[in-house]
């Protein structure tokens, strides 16, 4: 069972309904959650699933 709370499913949810013709206001996630997937992909680290600072 996928975890409605994953940030890396967050943003491929928000990305898919984006390219469908959703308006970009309408996601649910952040400006700031589409960067930290960028910087962490850049690392080499893949899209984070758990948001940077928080409790795991």
């Amino acid at each position: 069972m996928r975890n409605p709370h994953d940030l890396a499913e967050a943003l491929r949810r928000d990305d898919l309904a984006e390219e469908a013709g959703m308006h970009a206001n309408d996601r649910v996630t952040c400006w700031t959650h589409q960067c930290w997937a960028e910087e962490c992909a850049s690392w080499g680290h893949g899209t984070p699933v758990i948001a940077p600072g928080s409790i795991r």
